[in-house]
């Protein structure tokens, strides 16, 4: 099949650092917001999810109780249907064979086209770490404007957050007294030392 399987390696684990590298400057922002900004965006994505965590959990119960009802209905049913079963499988059985013949050819052929796709993606494997190298060039390039926009985002959610605090403190202190039955899990860590 492949037999650089190394360089296949090498390339997920280039992606992997593109993207992991690509998500710190966000979760340093998070970390470094206001708390009252992570207390808002943490009830807006966290109220319709615990909504809907709920309903799962409802949906989930509900499946639960009805199973006995669902099992006691298939056991009664199972004698009836099971005759006209043994007979619905007697006239199938002949066409299993043919069935099965061409499930064979096709899982074959799949086979033989996966191999040639290996191939070909053996032969491209060099373009990709030299495309992914230059995509980690870039990312370096402009980690300083990265940097720069953190800074600037940073200041201007804060700003933003001084201003409007009057205002969103009581809605956030009212708001928490009535999440507590549909809020879910915190979506952002949000330190008490802050």
């Amino acid at each position: 099949m492949v037999r650089n399987m190394d360089g296949v390696r090498q390339a997920k684990k280039q992606v992997y650092e593109i993207f992991w590298n690509g998500t710190q400057p966000f979760k340093k922002l998070v970390k470094e917001m206001p708390r009252e900004v992570l207390e808002t965006a943490d009830l807006a994505i966290g109220i319709p999810a615990g909504v809907g965590e709920k309903l799962l959990h409802a949906i989930k119960d509900f499946t639960r109780r009805l199973e006995p009802a669902f099992r006691d209905l298939y056991n009664a049913m199972e004698p009836a249907v099971a005759s006209h079963a043994e007979q619905a499988i007697e006239r199938v059985r002949p066409h299993t064979a043919m069935i099965q013949a061409r499930m064979q050819e096709l899982s074959q052929n799949h086979g033989e086209r996966l191999k040639a796709r290996m191939h070909e993606l053996e032969s491209l494997m060099p373009q990709i770490t030299h495309i992914l190298s230059q995509i980690q060039q870039v990312q370096g390039a402009l980690q300083p404007y990265v940097n720069e926009m953190h800074d600037t985002v940073r200041q201007k959610v804060e700003g933003a957050a001084n201003m409007a605090r009057p205002y969103v403190q009581p809605v956030l202190e009212k708001a928490k007294e009535y999440t507590k039955d549909f809020k879910s899990n915190p979506f952002f860590v949000i330190d008490d030392e802050q």
